[in-house]
């Protein structure tokens, strides 16, 4: 075990730290920082998402001062093996505040030739390795950087292993809780737990700390003073009684990660009611709570069952219904979605809080995110389960959209978290509350019937079943399930910056048998990054005599829609239902184009179409800006006409403007495409008005005898298929026209 001086003075620092700490605070209880009670009255979504956020940050916050970094990416030898199992068994020692024991695990080589074992284990001078075994073998190993190196007594060829490792020593604790020795009560009386969320399992017990790697059971063996209780993940196997302490003997029978592994030990107050499952049967739903908390949670947490029954008919059954699901109170002043039993602050008492943490165990637990960067699977997916409780107890669609209005967020950065190097970025309210305004924004874009089924098979796929999802995971399921493309949503919304930002605008005129045209212009203004969303909006036009909801699908920054109304307007509302994170902005309406599309061109034939433009002051002035009309077609300048014989096939992108005539002048631009495809000609419709008359004959000698233009395609004037254009082409025109002569051939 390599020990540097620098290692040695940072662990001589945190013994004065801590010794500091502990006789700073002799009466421990009392002099920590107290917890508000949280209720629905005195906090608002946004607000209790804002303090989730900066308790997980301020974990971090001693870690990060040391300037300490964890390794949080996998190495090399780790991902040569899978962690299949672990067992804890563990000796708390609340006295000395020590813990000791060992960390079995039982893992498959993924290569030949595999001999070296890396586990993380945070580099705490307080902790000591006394020795790792395999097989009852001694073996070699190494600590530095956070790291154990245990090299096997042999290769493994895509072979199980085991290591055992025994360690002891005082965890750190701190601002990190990782591990945590705290008090509660008068007298005070011990609280040991842990929150190991998101890199802080290895702070307390050496795994294979990767959110990826998910173990296939693991059981936690406990000791602790006899008058406390310990509770954890899954089922409780077994109390064995030593005398003056006693050992507590869980099992998690379901895949689980190692943040979600936790231990909660103190003299609980416990009271249960049930779940009843959707095949018939019964689930207990159990409280650890303080003793002096008891009449508070009684009062609050029974409302549990019902939201697991809520989230179990939306996504599918609670995903550990064979063992429990179960609150137990904790020293931190938050909450963290442990596997089958979350720890809650005693001074949280709030609807909220319970369906956030209750969630996770479908989004987060069940399915986790793959790696930190994607951490919006979880705590996006929470946060919105909070609005779908609202709308399933009670509060329909109203209460919903109100719970949603209130996660509006309006910061910058990305919902994909580009740097986990530093923990410190990971837990922001962009992946609570934007996280979850993508769900709401996804929901309205696919429909309500589509949108749960996304989530019902997004929870049935047995390739992400009780493991890990990375973003592209989600969207395939929705592009699946829907039908649709919506890598522009999720290209923007998840790995883009801030939110749109419209400003719309519209006038009305009448177009007769009291039918109105109805031209609504619409700018984003935003100059962040997208500069433009690609989104469906709703747009509510009021008349005198109806409502109407369009919904425009908008993708460039500026954009015209024309909608056919049979009254005159009242108002007209953008995105009235907020189904969009967005700012709205009215204006009045100016010059505009509002020809969007022009119908494709047919080689050889004549085309007119005219530019509409509304607003301003007339005479207008038009001109193309950029790009190039097709060959063959010209834009009158006045009238706003494109027109003639487009004679090359292709496509012919191109930005038209617009002035009118106003003090100050005003203008528009459009960008227009017009694609010219292949169209058969008719011999002898030599100048392309459709009809073959004497206005052919005429075009024919103005050709062959004036110098005239030649006929486009050439093959038009060659009436007698000879080969030629001659006297003879004009001579065979007219019998057919006037002699009753063959038709051209």
């Amino acid at each position: 075990m390599k020990r540097s001086v620098s290692i040695w003075a940072l662990g001589l620092f945190l013994f004065c730290f801590s010794f500091w700490a502990q006789s700073s605070s002799a009466q421990k209880v009392e002099e920590k920082p107290q917890v508000e009670l949280l209720t629905d009255q005195n906090t608002t979504p946004t607000q209790f998402h804002r303090m989730m956020a900066e308790m997980k940050q301020a974990r971090l916050k001693v870690l990060r001062e040391m300037g300490i970094a964890l390794p949080i990416k996998e190495t090399l030898a780790q991902s040569h093996y899978d962690a299949k199992y672990y067992r804890l068994d563990l000796n708390l020692n609340d006295t000395t505040e020590i813990i000791s024991g060992s960390i079995y695990m039982y893992a498959e080589a993924l290569i030949s030739g595999f001999n070296v074992v890396e586990l993380n284990f945070f580099d705490n001078p307080q902790m000591y390795i006394d020795s790792v075994k395999s097989g009852g073998d001694l073996l070699y190993f190494t600590w530095s950087d956070n790291i154990i190196r245990i090299f096997l007594n042999g290769l493994y060829d895509h072979e199980p292993f085991d290591v055992i490792v025994y360690y002891h020593g005082h965890p750190l604790e701190g601002g990190l809780q990782s591990f945590d020795w705290g008090y509660h009560g008068s007298p005070s009386v011990p609280i040991i737990c842990t929150l190991s969320e998101p890199y802080f399992a290895q702070a307390w017990w050496p795994c294979k700390d990767l959110p990826r790697d998910k173990a296939d059971s693991v059981d936690i063996n406990i000791t602790v003073r006899s008058d406390l209780y310990v509770a954890s993940n899954g089922l409780l196997r077994e109390i064995v009684d030593n005398g003056s302490t006693k050992t507590y003997k869980w099992h998690e029978k379901y895949p689980i990660t190692t943040y979600l592994v936790s231990i909660a030990a103190t003299n609980y107050s416990m009271f249960s009611n049930w779940y009843h499952t959707l095949s018939g049967d019964s689930m207990e739903v159990k409280y650890y709570v303080y003793p002096e908390r008891l009449s508070q949670a009684q009062s609050l947490y029974p409302i549990t069952p019902s939201m697991i029954e809520c989230y179990a008919n939306l996504f599918g059954e609670y995903p550990f219904v064979e063992e429990k699901y179960g609150m137990a109170h904790f020293t931190w002043g938050g909450a963290m979605e442990h596997q089958t039993c979350t720890s809650i602050s005693s001074s949280w008492y709030s609807e909220w809080v319970i369906a956030h943490e209750l969630a996770h165990q479908w989004w987060g637990d069940y399915i986790t995110c793959h790696n930190w960067h994607h951490i919006w699977l979880n705590e996006g997916f929470a946060s919105y389960c909070e609005a779908l409780w609202v709308e399933y107890n009670g509060g329909g669609s109203s209460g919903y959209h109100s719970y949603m209005n209130g996660m509006q967020f309006w910061g910058g950065g990305s919902i994909f978290i580009e740097d986990t190097t530093n923990a410190w970025n990971i837990f922001g309210t962009i992946v609570y509350d934007k996280g979850a305004w993508v769900l709401h924004m996804l929901r309205h874009i696919v429909g309500d019937s589509t949108f749960f089924a996304i989530l019902r098979a997004y929870y049935s796929d047995s390739s992400l079943a009780y493991g890990v999802a990375q973003t592209e995971d989600f969207q395939n399921v929705c592009e699946s399930v829907s039908g649709m493309d919506l890598d522009y949503f999720f290209q923007e919304w998840i790995y883009g910056t801030y939110y749109p930002k419209y400003q719309y605008s519209y006038m009305y005129e009448p177009v007769g048998g009291n039918l109105y045209d109805v031209f609504i212009h619409l700018d984003q203004i935003q100059t962040t990054d997208p500069t433009h969303f690609t989104m469906p909006v709703d747009i509510k036009i009021t008349t005198s005599s109806m409502e109407t909801t369009v919904v425009a699908f908008n993708d460039p920054r500026h954009e015209d829609f024309t909608v056919r109304v049979v009254s005159p307007v009242t108002s007209l509302n953008l995105d009235p239902d907020k189904w969009i994170l967005r700012k709205t902005y009215s204006a009045s309406y100016g010059i505009n184009i509002v020809t969007t599309d022009l119908p494709s061109a047919p080689q050889f034939a004549p085309y007119a179409e005219t530019l509409v433009v509304k607003g301003g002051t007339g005479p207008y002035r038009w001109e193309v800006e950029s790009g190039n009309l097709p060959d063959g077609l010209e834009l009158d300048s006045s009238t706003g006409i494109v027109s003639g014989i487009p004679t090359v096939l292709d496509s012919f992108d191109f930005t038209v403007k617009v002035t009118d005539l106003g003090s100050p002048t005003d203008t528009d631009t459009q960008q227009l495409f017009i694609l010219v495809y292949e169209s058969s000609f008719v011999r002898g419709d030599v100048n392309h008005d459709s009809v073959i008359d004497v206005g052919d004959v005429v075009y024919l000698i103005n050709y062959l005898y004036e110098g005239g233009p030649e006929p486009v395609p050439w093959e038009a004037g060659d009436v007698n298929c000879d080969g030629t254009i001659d006297l003879s082409d004009v001579v065979y025109l007219i019998n057919y026209l006037y002699r009753e002569g063959p038709p051209p051939c």
